[in-house]
């Protein structure tokens, strides 16, 4: 885990929960700072599933399937047919490194949520 994207998770969660209190004061919710924190945390676990569907391929067959067909409309070289790789080579060219630095931060916001809910009551 890289210490720098730790904490820029870290910003972008605090960015978040500063952002979320507004639109909790327009709900007009009573538990302003735990909904705040509950909806950075969420943002940030959303980020987080994201990335661990791409990281194991899920929707690669509908990449390779878009990619193709745009490749198919911006060449007009007759050889570019022969030259497209397959599915299978698609899939092991296909580099995407697992980035866990928001799986902490989203747990961490999601945790101080929950004490703040168990503070309020």
């Amino acid at each position: 885990m890289n210490p720098r994207r730790l904490l820029w998770h870290l910003l972008a969660g605090l960015v978040l929960f500063g952002l979320a209190i507004p639109l909790v004061l327009y709900w007009q919710s009573a538990q302003v700072v735990q909904d705040a924190l509950f909806l950075a945390g969420l943002l940030l676990l959303m980020k987080f599933l994201f990335q661990l569907i791409g990281w194991t391929g899920f929707f690669d067959l509908f990449s390779y399937g878009y990619n193709r067909i745009l490749a198919s409309f911006k060449s007009a070289d007759k050889k570019a047919e022969e030259t497209r790789e397959s599915f299978f080579e698609y899939k092991q060219n296909k580099e995407v490194k697992m980035r866990w630095e928001a799986a902490p931060v989203a747990v961490f916001f999601l945790a101080l949520s929950l004490l703040a809910r168990i503070a309020m009551t």
